[in-house]
């Protein structure tokens, strides 16, 4: 079996997440004890309560530890996947995957991520809807159509075949999700969300992490990293461009997880809570397995399985 890891996105987090891990292997605990952020990043992974951890500069840099550590347990354990592809954060759990940057020093750019992201979505009437039933092509009409000037509602998610999101000003999201309604969409359902991000509402945090990844030296990617910007593996373009591009446009996960199958991965294993990215693996192709990972049992159950 050709295994792909998944990593899932903001959302997918849990309070607790990687207690277990640390308190087993000493790995995990070194790999923790040994990043400083501007917070305690053990207290807040371990003990703090949803209410905390949802906040965006929180969210991701516990997100990307939690899958680093667990990345680099498969790794010891000699499992190394064929491919790598994460949603919008999880995409940096890919990054560290593939040794294109240190695993702590990427926790400490999804932390800088974070912030900015949440900066810049400070005080923003904030809408999210995911739209079933529709092609991108009407769905992208739709939000033209609704948009009025600095309101907007663009598309930034394509999940799976039959679930797009649009996100933007609420009153835009809203239009939108009237006028797809009177399309045909099978349903239209609000979504919790922090911020407009992978809209262009995202500009000036990108601009800021694009300063941020110009002091960092990437290396080659070890194994092939499918990128949400352009929902697939990169040919010439620069990692630091597509990470920079991410943030303020569409995930393209639907494409990311046709190619990752288009080019022979046949098992997945989904780091993270909530099997949300194994439910859009299931709209893809419901014959290939998907093990979720996201405690120490889950972890030893998965590694049995694919071992066998």
């Amino acid at each position: 079996m050709r295994i792909g890891f998944l990593y899932s996105g903001q959302g997918s987090q849990s309070p607790g997440m990687g207690k277990d891990f640390y308190e087993k292997y000493d790995f995990v605990r070194a790999f923790y004890d040994g990043i400083e952020l501007d917070f305690d990043l053990i207290e807040y992974s371990f003990e703090k309560p949803e209410e905390i951890i949802v906040q965006t500069r929180y969210t991701q840099p516990i997100m990307n530890a939690f899958q680093s550590a667990i990345t680099q347990l498969f790794k010891e354990e000699g499992v190394v996947p064929a491919g790598v592809c994460g949603l919008s954060i999880g995409e940096y759990g890919a990054v560290s995957a593939a040794e294109i940057i240190d695993p702590k020093e990427c926790v400490k750019l999804a932390a800088f991520r974070g912030k900015v992201m949440e900066e810049s979505a400070a005080g923003f009437n904030t809408g999210m809807t995911a739209i079933l039933g529709l092609d991108e092509n009407t769905i992208q009409a739709a939000c033209e159509k609704a948009s009025e000037g600095d309101n907007k509602a663009e598309i930034s998610n394509i999940n799976c075949p039959g679930q797009i999101v649009i996100s933007g000003e609420a009153g835009a999201v809203e239009r939108a999700s009237e006028i797809l309604k009177e399309n045909g969409a099978r349903k239209c359902i609000p979504l919790k969300v922090s911020g407009p991000f992978h809209t262009s509402y995202m500009e000036e945090a990108s601009r800021k992490l694009e300063e941020k990844l110009s002091e960092i030296e990437f290396q080659e990617e070890l194994i092939p990293v499918y990128y949400n910007a352009i929902g697939g593996k990169r040919e010439k373009q620069e990692i630091k461009d597509l990470l920079v591009e991410q943030v303020k446009s569409p995930v393209r996960f639907q494409e990311d997880l046709e190619e990752m199958i288009s080019d022979g991965i046949d098992g997945f294993v989904e780091i993270g809570f909530g099997g949300v990215l194994k439910g859009f693996l299931k709209r893809i192709d419901r014959k290939i397995p998907c093990y979720e990972v996201y405690s120490v049992e889950s972890f030893e159950e998965c590694l049995r399985s694919i071992k066998e």
